[in-house]
């Protein structure tokens, strides 16, 4: 469900969980330039929402505590009742949502896109023209910027190999132009693995619309907060074009089954996690075979991603209860710079296995990874028993692999 709730939110918000970063534009001080202007006015954002969620968190958690103790503590069968409802609700307390509208994103939109648009055959357009997307509020906004982005990016880069990079922008946008353009890929671009990663992508992508529409329909309240948090015509069209989805997610899961099978690896839980060849923060050589033995979380991020930053206390929690027993979260990130990562780690407490792969290649292309968080949850035998858990769900499972594992010795 978070994963779903995460894709579609982020046609609208910056796609802080997808994995549309840039690669690094050589001989580019211009949009080098506005690219750390953004980044440093959003990492001053994200730190203060991150704040924001811990403290929703904790404020969450102490109402479910204060719930148990009157449950503790009553005495006749009404009082119970009543106990365990104020139980029941404090439990079923959601995190409020971080709404990007209210970030620096919508300042930034106008400016990558007038980059684009000025410097076509710079190394870095295709760069500016994702971060156009990603910032300009979604194919949804009034300030037409995201249309303006794909109609470029449909008339003069079809043919590039890096248009994979905008991928989970284009296939999660219930956007009818954005998924032509992922048609188009699929059909007529040279290079088959980038035709087999938008077949891939795009049959995620509308297999998500699918089941978050089939979810909206069956919770009034979901609906109401995505009419408010993107728009009533968003949201109908998402509805109405559910079924139609689900029918074209089947054809493209088969096509790359039929087609591109070759390409990918089978990630599919019950099957053997592939190899992972990283770098730690030694820059040592580190294998994910070498953990084989320990029931192990793979936890694919970066530290721009504000939904994996919201996960770090949890995290942090679950790894200090299970400090004595044979696991490892492993945090691989995808930050651009492994400095960016090492100043995140002098701030934030992260007691835990840390890799580094950067923003491409490594596991982030062998496992197609589509989005951040990405989380793989791998038994002791090194097969693949979860995917994309969170919070409590995450730590349940660890702890019935752990006992799995001891009952087997």
């Amino acid at each position: 469900m978070f994963r779903l709730m995460m894709t579609l939110m982020a046609v609208t918000l910056l796609a802080t969980i997808s994995l549309a970063q840039e690669t690094k534009a050589a001989n580019d001080a211009s949009f080098q330039a506005l690219k750390k202007e953004f980044d440093e006015t959003n990492q001053k954002f994200w730190a203060e929402k991150q704040k924001e969620m811990q403290a929703q968190q904790e404020a969450i958690k102490a109402k479910v505590n204060a719930a148990k103790e009157e449950l503790k503590n009553a005495k006749t069968d009404e009082e119970k009742a009543a106990a365990e409802k104020k139980v029941k609700d404090a439990q079923a307390t959601r995190m409020k949502a971080m709404n990007m509208t209210d970030g620096p994103a919508a300042s930034f939109a106008p400016r990558f896109l007038a980059f684009a648009e000025k410097n076509p055959k710079d190394a870095a357009a295709l760069d500016s023209l994702l971060w156009a997307m990603q910032t300009s509020g979604g194919s949804s906004a009034k300030n037409g910027i995201y249309q303006q982005a794909v109609k470029i990016v449909r008339s003069g880069y079809l043919d590039n190999e890096n248009i994979k990079k905008l991928f989970p922008v284009l296939a999660n946008s219930n956007d009818d132009d954005s998924l032509q353009v992922m048609r188009d890929i699929i059909a007529k671009h040279p290079d088959r693995k980038v035709q087999a990663k938008a077949c891939k992508a795009l049959a995620n992508g509308l297999e998500s619309a699918a089941e978050q529409a089939k979810m909206i329909q069956s919770n009034p309240q979901m609906r109401k907060n995505f009419e408010e948090q993107i728009n009533k015509s968003f949201v109908e069209k998402l509805l109405v074009k559910a079924e139609q989805n689900k029918k074209d997610a089947a054809e493209l899961t088969k096509l790359v089954q039929d087609k591109y099978a070759d390409v990918f690896p089978n990630l599919s839980v019950g099957q053997p996690a592939p190899e992972v060849v990283n770098k730690n923060l030694d820059d040592k050589t580190v294998k994910l075979s070498d953990l084989k033995g320990r029931v192990v979380v793979l936890d694919i991020w970066a530290t721009w991603c504000g939904p994996c930053r919201g996960m770090i206390p949890h995290e942090r929690e679950m790894v200090e209860k299970l400090k004595e027993k044979p696991f490892t979260l492993v945090s691989i990130s995808a930050d651009e710079e492994k400095e960016t990562l090492t100043k995140f780690l002098a701030k934030e407490k992260m007691p835990w296995t840390h890799w580094w792969n950067g923003q491409s290649g490594g596991i982030l292309e062998d496992w197609d990874v589509q989005y951040f968080p990405t989380i793989y949850v791998i038994d002791t035998k090194g097969i693949i028993r979860h995917k994309d858990l969170r919070g409590e769900a995450l730590e349940k499972a660890v702890h019935a692999l752990l006992t799995e594992a001891e009952e087997k010795k």
